[in-house]
């Protein structure tokens, strides 16, 4: 079953489309072609089948209630040429003089095509039929819903050549910051800057046709503007804006223009806003399509990429750098990052673009490196790459992260049952082996950004489709083990042994105050000293931590819970006990996942961090 509330696309078959628009046209030239045809052709015996004397004469008859088309394949032959082989199985009968009709069933093939280019007209009629199926073409094969069925390495070739035919040659080999423009110009598009309304997330739009969209006028409102066909439209009103984006987003539009078109134009779309395509819920019979259109998108930003970043550039310098890395006391992820940061500088390109492509190209490793997380980017990780598919991260942001614990009881009992932390965009077991405190916090020890396969959570992106897509973490399965090691009490020195340190920390539990303003107060002057200090930490006002420090009556909210939980960095044993005294016993969490997860999980981080990642769930306190 689908997750309720879940939503796919509705698309047409272009079969369907065929036998709804065509298939008694199509039937009735099947049947012309069939007229002439030597019942020996049609594995009918004369005399055995029919008992037909020698010489004797009989005719053909077709039952068209009896038959039907069907065994569609489709190939993309130009842009907007479409060449489908299909089957059809045909009711036919045979009359012999003063006999009834004998009727049989016969499939048999044929090969038509199409233009679909401001509507989908027929090339002609059907010339021949065949009694075996055709062999495949020699051209890229479309699915149901006409999306070019392509693997990586076929996308990279069937790319390649396209740009080589617009381009010439030099734009496999060389960095051309024109090209976007030399690229539009070759496929006669025309490009278009606008304050697009509503499409903050949308860098640029393609019209097929001329259509229309709104726009932001100067004094806030909006205003509708025509567009003619076949121009890109750039949006200056995207949240983000800069020339490499620009450009991947113009290449990105002109892949859809060059490969997508037949989809577009079955689908009704003039425009690439595939918003404007009708929702349901999921089903099972829904997937198909789902895949399909995220593979519309994936396509294309893959010929954005190789269009930026062509392989015969990058890949001898992805070898020149990494063998300046040999031998070096590095862990992969470090080399990778290295490499890109090198092939950065001297192409003068955002290191999140050399990432993709080299990702795209088959380094896995390249995961590893450069990943930007929460405003800053986190150290690089290393990991056996047998252990990560494609759309798998060991990387999740803290909103993330806290959002899938609220939302996903399965995940949420996994977090609680063994030990876990949040750690450099990791979620990592909580063991000395794999987990290090310094100044700034926590952090991965050396082997485990060696091995992040081996004690690191793993995640997959999925896209749910509605009017807007949501990327959704699910978790995978890894190894795990739970020993704690951030000690209730902070007397507790690394010298001591397990046995001695869980001692000391429940005899410091048991001394506890059990009233919330003299625990508080004990926790400030154990933890970092002053009231000004901790108000600072918790990002809480100074009047109003002496206030929680003075009145066990006061009454505290889970947001002032929380800040104090990560501010005094509270160990779960610590801030479980602080929250039964204050009114949070655990049963009332069931209505703040997320924040239980900040406290257990994410007490070690600093709080300013913490609320600059969750913005939604921290207001002024």
């Amino acid at each position: 079953m689908e997750k309720q509330g879940e939503w796919a696309p509705v698309l047409q078959r272009m079969g369907d489309y065929i036998i709804r628009h065509f298939g008694d046209e199509m039937l009735q030239e099947v049947e012309g072609c069939l007229q002439g045809a030597a019942l020996r052709d049609l594995h009918i015996d004369p005399a055995g089948d029919l008992g037909l004397m020698p010489g004797e004469s009989y005719r053909l008859v077709f039952d068209r209630s009896g038959s039907r088309l069907g065994r569609f394949r489709f190939y993309q032959v130009t842009r907007t040429g479409l060449m489908i082989h299909a089957g059809a199985r045909i009711r036919l009968g045979v009359v012999g003089e003063h006999q009834l009709p004998r009727y049989f069933l016969r499939q048999v093939y044929f090969i038509t095509g199409f233009h679909m280019e401001d509507g989908i007209r027929r090339i002609g009629e059907i010339p021949a039929v065949f009694f075996d199926p055709p062999a495949p073409a020699d051209v890229p094969e479309l699915s149901d819903y006409l999306v070019p069925i392509l693997r990586s390495e076929d996308m990279e070739d069937l790319f390649r050549q396209r740009l080589r035919q617009c381009l010439g040659d030099g734009a496999m080999t060389i960095l051309r910051r024109r090209g976007p423009t030399a690229l539009t110009q070759a496929l006669g598009l025309t490009v278009r800057t606008l304050p697009l309304h509503e499409h903050r997330y949308s860098r640029a739009m393609l019209f097929l046709e001329e259509g229309e969209v709104q726009i932001t006028t100067e004094d806030g409102g909006h205003q509708p503007i025509r567009v003619p066909g076949k121009t890109i439209i750039l949006n200056s009103n995207a949240a983000r804006k800069d020339e490499a984006g620009s450009d991947l987003a113009i290449y990105h539009e002109c892949a859809h223009y060059e490969f997508h078109t037949m989809f577009l134009t079955l689908h009704q779309l003039h425009r690439t806003d595939l918003r404007l395509l009708p929702y349901r819920e999921a089903d099972k019979a829904s997937r198909g399509a789902a895949k399909d259109l995220r593979w519309v998108e994936r396509q294309a930003d893959y010929f954005a990429y190789a269009a930026m970043l062509p392989r015969g550039l990058l890949v001898p310098l992805m070898r020149l750098y990494w063998e300046e890395t040999e031998g070096k006391d590095m862990n992969t992820g470090d080399r990778v990052d290295r490499v890109i940061y090198r092939i950065a500088r001297d192409l003068q390109r955002p290191k999140s673009l050399i990432r993709t492509r080299m990702i795209l190209l088959g380094s896995a490793a390249a995961k590893g490196a450069c990943n930007y997380v929460d405003g800053r980017y986190i150290r690089p990780f290393a990991f056996s790459g047998e252990h990560l598919k494609a759309g798998e991260t060991f990387v999740i942001d803290r909103g993330n992260f806290t959002r899938l614990y609220g939302e996903d009881e399965t995940f949420r009992e996994l977090i609680r049952s063994r030990g876990f932390l949040y750690a450099e965009g990791h979620v990592c077991l909580d063991h000395p082996f794999c987990i290090e405190k310094n100044k700034d916090g926590i952090r991965l020890t050396e082997w485990a950004r060696g091995h992040v396969d081996e004690c690191c959570l793993k995640f997959r992106r999925e896209y749910r489709f509605a009017p807007a897509a949501a990327p959704t973490g699910v978790l995978c399965s890894v190894q795990g083990f739970n020993d704690r090691y951030v000690p209730v009490d902070p007397d507790v020195t690394d010298s001591m042994t397990r046995e001695e340190t869980i001692t000391q920390d429940a005899a410091y539990l048991a001394a506890l105050p059990r009233t919330p303003a003299q625990a508080l107060s004990k926790l400030i002057a154990d933890r970092c000293g002053t009231q000004r200090e901790a108000a600072f930490r918790c990002g809480l006002s100074e009047s109003m931590v002496s206030r929680m420090c003075s009145d066990n009556t006061f009454r505290y909210d889970i947001r002032q819970v929380t800040r104090l939980a990560v501010g005094l960095s509270m160990p779960p044993p610590l801030s479980g006990l602080f929250m039964e005294m204050v009114g949070f016993p655990r049963m009332m969490m069931l209505n703040y996942y997320r924040y239980e997860c900040i406290i257990q999980y994410l007490y070690m981080e600093d709080m300013e961090t913490v609320e600059e990642s969750h913005r939604e769930m921290f207001g002024k306190t």
